[in-house]
C-alpha cells in the first residue's frame, strides 16, 4: 500500500513538473511569437527609414544638380566676357561672329547678341558628349580646379579640359588674341598654362565636368535634351536669358506663338520626373 502511495505522489510530482515545462514551453512560445511580430514590425519600419532616406538623398542630389547646372551656366557667361574683349581688342568684327554663330537671329535688342557667343562655347563644350557617369569628388575637393589640374595632369578632367579649351578656342583666334600659337602647342603637348584666360576656362570647364558627371549618377536612365532654333517657347522645358521674361505666360496664345528660339545656349535634362530647363535665347519674330 505504502508502495502504491509513494508511486502516485512521484506521478503527481511528475505531472507538476510536466505541467510546469508545459507552461515555461507556452510562456517561450509566445515570447517567440511576440519576438517574430516585433522583428517583422522593426524590419519593416527599417524598410519605411531606407526608403525614406532614399527618397531624401534624391532630393538632396536633384536639388545639388540644380545648383550645378547653375554654376555651369554663369561659368560659360563668365568667360564668354573676356573672349569677347580679347575678340573686340584684336580687330574681330562681332556683327560678323554673331552671324557665323547663330544666322537669321532674331534680337530683341543690339546687346543681346552677346549671347551668341554663349551659344558658341555651350555648343562646343557639350558637342559630342555623352552622359555617363564618373567620380566628381577629385575635381570638386578643390576650389580651384587648376590645382586639380597640377595634381594629375593627364587624369580625365585634365583631358576633358585639353580637348574642349583646343575646341572652343579657334587657332585664329588664339594667334590674334597673343600673337602666336604658343598656347596651343603648350596644351596639345598635355601641359596647363597658369594664365587667368586658361584658368577662367578651367572654372567652366570644372561645372561642366561635374554636371555631366553627376546627372546619370543621379538617376541611371537622365536623359540631355537640345532645343531647335525656330521652336516656340515654352516655359515648360525652356528658360529664357536676358531680359524677355515678360512673354512666359502672355495670355495671347497666339502672342505667344511668336516668341521663337533663336538659339540654344544649354541643353536641358530630365533626372526621374524632374526637368532641369534648357536655356535659349528666344524673342518675338515679327515674321511669324
Amino acid at each position: 500500500m505504502k508502495e502504491i502511495v509513494a508511486k502516485e505522489a512521484f506521478l503527481g510530482k511528475l505531472k507538476s513538473r510536466k505541467s510546469a515545462k508545459d507552461f515555461k514551453l507556452l510562456r517561450l512560445r509566445q515570447e517567440r511569437d511576440n519576438l517574430e511580430i516585433g522583428n517583422k514590425n522593426l524590419n519593416e519600419k527599417i524598410k519605411q527609414i531606407r526608403l525614406e532616406h532614399r527618397k531624401n538623398s534624391s532630393v538632396l542630389s536633384v536639388a545639388k544638380f540644380q545648383d550645378v547646372f547653375k554654376a555651369a551656366s554663369k561659368s560659360i557667361h563668365d568667360f564668354a566676357k573676356p573672349l569677347i574683349s580679347l575678340m573686340k581688342a584684336s580687330g574681330w568684327d562681332l556683327d560678323m561672329a554673331t552671324k557665323s554663330i547663330a544666322n537669321n537671329a532674331v534680337y530683341s535688342r543690339k546687346c543681346d547678341k552677346k549671347y551668341a557667343f554663349e551659344a558658341y562655347i555651350g555648343r562646343r563644350m557639350f558637342h559630342g558628349i555623352a552622359l555617363t557617369s564618373y567620380d566628381v569628388s577629385d575635381v570638386m575637393k578643390f576650389d580651384d580646379p587648376y590645382d586639380a589640374l597640377m595634381e594629375n595632369p593627364e587624369s580625365d578632367f585634365a583631358r576633358f579640359c585639353r580637348a574642349k579649351y583646343l575646341l572652343v578656342v579657334h587657332p585664329e583666334m588664339e594667334e590674334s588674341f597673343f600673337g602666336n600659337s604658343d598656347y596651343r602647342e603648350f596644351i596639345s603637348s598635355g601641359k596647363h598654362p597658369r594664365t587667368e584666360f586658361y584658368q577662367l576656362f578651367a572654372r567652366m570647364a570644372k561645372w561642366i565636368w561635374v554636371l555631366l558627371g553627376s546627372a546619370v549618377t543621379i538617376d541611371p536612365n537622365a536623359t540631355m535634351f537640345s532645343v531647335s532654333k525656330g521652336s516656340i517657347f515654352s516655359s515648360s522645358y525652356m528658360e529664357s536669358v536676358g531680359k524677355e521674361n515678360e512673354f512666359a505666360s502672355p495670355s495671347d496664345e497666339e502672342q505667344l506663338a511668336t516668341y521663337k528660339v533663336q538659339f540654344m545656349i544649354m541643353p536641358g535634362f530630365k533626372i526621374g520626373p524632374m526637368i532641369v530647363k534648357s536655356r535659349v535665347y528666344a524673342s518675338q519674330d515679327r515674321s511669324s
